[in-house]
């Protein structure tokens, strides 16, 4: 519900500030932050704020990258917020990357592409 949504979005830009890291080469610290982020848009997509979602998902992907499993969660949440935004191309490009990466949601990412792809093409085919 509404009201959990709006906690874990309090939580999670604390948890932002708490775990800033000091210098570049701390990545455990860049980890928690970037997952922090990555629990940040989520928790505004299931707000309906879509747009605000996908800054904090992009900003989550750039932090994770080194960790697989958060790396392929996040890039199936944004390609779901791309989709759910109608930017169809920028979903497709973020869910072939995701299905390219070994982690819990590289399947999610592949039966959310192919269901993108089925959407551009009949998008495509209307505009004709």
């Amino acid at each position: 519900n509404r009201a959990h949504m709006a906690k874990a979005e309090t939580y999670a830009q604390k948890a932002i500030e708490l775990a800033r890291p000091n210098d570049a080469a701390d990545t455990r610290r860049k980890l928690w932050a970037g997952m922090a982020h990555s629990a940040l848009g989520f928790a505004l997509l299931r707000q309906e704020k879509t747009v605000a979602g996908i800054a904090e998902l992009k900003t989550a992907s750039e932090m994770v990258k080194e960790d697989t499993d958060a790396y392929s969660t996040v890039l199936y949440r944004l390609g779901f917020a791309y989709a759910k935004a109608n930017r169809l191309a920028e979903a497709k490009a973020v869910l072939t990357e995701a299905v390219q990466v070994k982690g819990p949601a590289q399947e999610l990412s592949r039966e959310l592409l192919a269901k993108v792809e089925a959407a551009a093409k009949r998008k495509g085919s209307a505009g004709r």
